[in-house]
């Protein structure tokens, strides 16, 4: 993959489990729209495989439009929790700066 190319991804995460949005080593990525289901029952939280950071965590997501701009590297990157009370469709896409 190339810087521009776009990243996007669709799983489907259970009740109450988390999801790392997270590119290989060496890679950034701009992530531009999550989705979670129908719900605004999702919990974005920047994480380093350590840390939650508490910036976001609680934040409901449900459907993020295109309306955000998220810089992440294999360091330090994003994760969603679903807490819809089922299992949801997460989605999420944005594109590549740096490869």
């Amino acid at each position: 993959m190339a810087r521009g190319d776009v990243v996007a991804d669709v799983v489907s995460l259970s009740d109450n489990t988390n999801h790392d949005i997270q590119p290989g080593s060496g890679v950034e990525w701009i992530i531009k729209c999550l989705a979670l289901g129908d719900s605004s029952n999702g919990l974005l939280r920047s994480y380093d495989g350590t840390n939650i950071g508490p910036g976001w965590d609680g934040v409901q997501i449900g459907n993020t439009g295109g309306r955000c701009t998220i810089p992440i590297n294999n360091t330090n990157y994003v994760q969603m929790r679903n807490g819809t009370g089922g299992t949801a469709p997460l989605a999420y896409f944005g594109y590549i700066t740096k490869e």
